[in-house]
């Protein structure tokens, strides 16, 4: 005898109005009750006026100011209570274990904008090589955008996390345009501080003598078998690291030698492909310091 295949929507059903196959076997559209039949008509005024019928022949009404609506150009959005338990339940099933669990975002709106404090307008700094920058904290900012400018050259963007840096690779003798903006994963709006010129000059210093911050991270983590996890380092001044990674039981599977990391974030791939399943050690070697991360690869 034949095996007869069953498929959730052999034929897409068509959303009704009156909401009598929101949900079950074959429902319709998004299988959501608390939504209303939406068939798909994007325009830019916030309004819906069309003539389209249902199946059974009653008009469609749409919530407009839906996120997942295809009317674009209102305010006020929002998500149904539907829609956001659909989210959770996405969130939190074995397919997303590779979010990381049980954390908040900071959630503080960023709104005020960072003073420069040094160098000074126009102050002549004496080297090119390790330029320290200061500015005034930003309630709310985990981590600030430094952009800085000079004629001939390519706008330099560093990502820092605390209000104090040191700049490397300058060039001597040139004018810099330097402004900061404040932000947090949720909020990266505020706006930028004002423009300050500082002037480099041109001795080198002696980088050696600068407390290097380094702060490392790993994610996601745990990661899925075959996706790439990334090692990121957050640093005041560049540096080279040698990675390794172990098994738990001590067997050496990865190793790459001198990656360069930039001052700012920085991250390095590492691929799962040819891993297994398991705890791994991933050991980070610098001329500063020695640590060791653990990372978990899962089905």
């Amino acid at each position: 005898m034949a095996t007869q295949l069953v498929l959730p929507h052999p034929v897409e059903p068509t959303e009704r109005v009156n909401m009598t196959n929101c949900q079950g076997f074959n429902c319709g559209g998004d299988c959501l009750c608390d939504t209303p039949a939406d068939f798909m008509f994007p325009n830019n005024s916030c309004a819906y006026n069309q003539d389209a019928l249902d199946p059974n022949g009653q008009p469609l009404s749409p919530d407009i100011q839906n996120f997942m609506n295809y009317v674009y150009g209102c305010s006020d959005y929002h998500f149904t209570d539907d829609q956001k338990q659909a989210i959770k339940n996405s969130l939190f099933s074995s397919s997303r274990n590779y979010i990381r669990p049980n954390y908040t975002p900071n959630l503080e709106q960023v709104t005020g904008t960072p003073t420069l404090v040094s160098p000074q307008g126009g102050e002549l700094v004496p080297t090119y090589n390790a330029v320290p920058l200061e500015w005034t904290a930003v309630p709310g900012a985990d981590s600030y955008l430094i952009e800085m400018t000079t004629s001939g050259q390519p706008t330099r963007r560093l990502i820092v996390n605390s209000n104090t840096t040191v700049v490397n690779g300058l060039l001597p003798n040139k004018s810099y345009l330097w402004k900061v903006l404040g932000f947090n994963e949720y909020s990266t709006c505020a706006g930028f501080s004002g423009q300050k010129i500082l002037k480099t000059g041109e001795l080198i210093n002696d980088t050696s003598v600068l407390t290097t911050k380094e702060k490392w991270t790993l994610g996601p983590n745990p990661v899925k078998l075959g996706e790439s996890v990334f090692l990121t380092l957050s640093t005041n001044a560049k540096l080279a690291a040698d990675i390794t990674i172990f098994t738990a039981n001590g067997q050496l599977v990865q190793e790459r030698r001198a990656i360069d990391f930039a001052q700012g974030d920085t991250s390095y791939e590492i691929e799962t492909n040819s891993l297994n399943t398991g705890l791994y050690l991933v050991n980070i070697r610098t001329e500063n310091a020695t640590r060791t991360l653990k990372l978990s690869i899962v089905e």
